[in-house]
């Protein structure tokens, strides 16, 4: 009989202070918090439009451009990356997803991330940006109306 009053060797008890998962478990916990809380610390979010309130292909207005931004793969499908233009955040793309904003003309510096696009604005004009997420050393490129019609039919209009 065992010191527990079954038959057999006593059970292991994993919680005693020696065993080494439970040395480990302070570590292991911290990387797990720290993990949850840089994913939860976002403070951004975004969500799908039964009708996009700018519409990527309709003519944009006579006194402004219309810019859309598509993050077309699902890598890092749950990480939202805010962009922004001339500094001021305008939206945001989570997984393949996609949203546009009208623009006045003149100068814009778009961002998500480290990827930085420039272009010069004309109204009536639409700019297509093709953001390509990578968790660091992201890139933003301006793409054809062909290639956003494309991009458009693999993601999601997002607000």
């Amino acid at each position: 009989m065992g010191d527990d009053g079954f038959p057999g060797p006593p059970p292991l008890n994993l919680w005693k202070k020696t065993h080494p998962m439970n040395q480990r478990m302070p570590l292991v916990l911290g990387v797990v918090a720290a993990a949850g809380a840089l994913c939860a610390c976002s403070g951004y979010s975004v969500t799908r439009a039964q009708t996009p309130p700018v519409a990527a292909f309709a003519s944009p207005p006579t006194d402004h451009a219309t810019v859309c931004v598509f993050r077309p793969h699902g890598l890092g499908a749950s990480v939202v990356t805010p962009v922004s233009d001339n500094q001021r955040l305008v939206g945001a793309t989570e997984g393949q997803s996609y949203f546009c904003y009208l623009a006045e003309p003149g100068e814009h510096t778009v961002q998500a991330n480290d990827a930085i696009e420039s272009f010069t604005a004309i109204a009536g004009e639409h700019y297509y940006l093709r953001h390509r997420y990578a968790g660091g050393g992201d890139s933003l490129d301006r793409v054809g109306h062909e290639t956003a019609r494309a991009l458009e039919a693999h993601c999601v209009y997002t607000v």
